[in-house]
């Protein structure tokens, strides 16, 4: 399992569930709220693809 983190609004919260979710499955991944940033912990690594995708469900963008 890989952990990393994810600057985000903590009302950002469902958007990263749905998303993950949608991508491994119920019950693959981990969200935890720590310290203003989110800390996701999935199967496996991101592909450059699906690292976009989930920083535009987040409009990561603003946070920059």
């Amino acid at each position: 399992m890989l952990t990393f983190s994810l600057k985000a609004r903590y009302l950002d919260g469902p958007a990263i569930d749905d998303f993950l979710i949608t991508l491994f499955g119920p019950n693959m991944t981990e969200v935890r709220w720590t310290r203003g940033r989110y800390e996701i912990t999935i199967p496996r690594q991101l592909t450059s693809i699906e690292h976009a995708q989930l920083k535009q469900s987040v409009q990561y963008e603003h946070y920059q």
